[in-house]
């Protein structure tokens, strides 16, 4: 899967990025062309940085979460397959002891 950073437009970039006197604690510098041209330095909170993933197009805070909940599910359903597989030991154990009884008389 293919990642890669969205460059906006100026007029996407200004409603979105602080100066300097603005910005929040964690903010990181982006340095954008307004439209004139001229290169300018705003900031923005990471996590409201857009990536395009595959054909989707979501923010690095979306993604993140994402990711996170895919790791709570897949930490849920290996819950779910040890307590199985105990179960199913248990119950071949069981088997080979009926089969063990069965065969010495």
């Amino acid at each position: 899967m293919k990642i890669e950073m969205i460059q906006k437009k100026a007029k996407e970039w200004k409603k979105k990025l602080n100066n300097v006197n603005y910005a929040e604690t964690g903010a990181i510098q982006i340095t954008y062309q307004d439209e004139n041209g001229n290169k300018r330095v705003g900031y923005i909170s990471l996590t409201e940085l857009e990536l395009k993933v595959g054909d989707k197009t979501m923010t690095l805070g979306e993604l993140l979460g994402k990711q996170v909940d895919l790791t709570e599910k897949l930490k849920t359903s290996v819950k779910e397959l040890e307590s199985a597989r105990e179960k199913l030991d248990n119950l071949l154990k069981r088997v080979k002891d009926q089969l063990k009884g069965g065969i010495k008389k």
